[in-house]
């Protein structure tokens, strides 16, 4: 019979103190794009600086809205039309770019992105996406 590894804690003294929790990536990345969508300033806090974030942060400015980010608050100014397109190489850099999708599509007529690169962690398919776009009516293709 297998072992089944567990944790023993033992408790008895009463615990004090504070933790800082950090912003999480897979948190934060959805909002972001989520601010192409709603007009006006986007006050995030505890925001992480992490290389996913400021990918996403290079999209949202490619199009056009101003980012302010100091310490671990960010700013996104979203008060004008879409301005310009993302950055090839940006936006294929990291697995998160796809998340955009969804926003751009409810904006405009046509979008053009790279496949998502990011992180080789095993096989990540993103027909789930794709399959969400198709079943709200969207038409794509995948050129190689």
């Amino acid at each position: 019979m297998k072992k089944t590894a567990y944790l023993r804690i033992r408790g008895g003294t009463p615990l004090k103190g504070s933790v800082e929790v950090s912003g999480a990536k897979n948190a934060i990345l959805p909002l972001l794009f989520a601010s192409l969508l709603a007009k006006g300033m986007h006050h995030f806090t505890n925001a992480p600086q992490l290389k996913d974030v400021q990918s996403a942060l290079r999209m949202l400015e490619d199009l056009g809205l101003k980012i302010k980010f100091s310490q671990n608050e960010l700013w996104i100014e979203n008060f004008y039309p879409l301005a310009g397109k993302p950055d090839f190489k940006s936006a294929g850099s990291f697995r998160a770019s796809l998340l955009c999708l969804g926003p751009l599509m409810a904006l405009s007529q046509s979008v053009k992105l790279p496949l998502p690169g990011g992180c080789q962690i095993g096989s990540r398919p993103i027909n789930l996406h794709l399959e969400g776009l198709k079943k709200m009516g969207v038409h794509f293709s995948i050129e190689r």
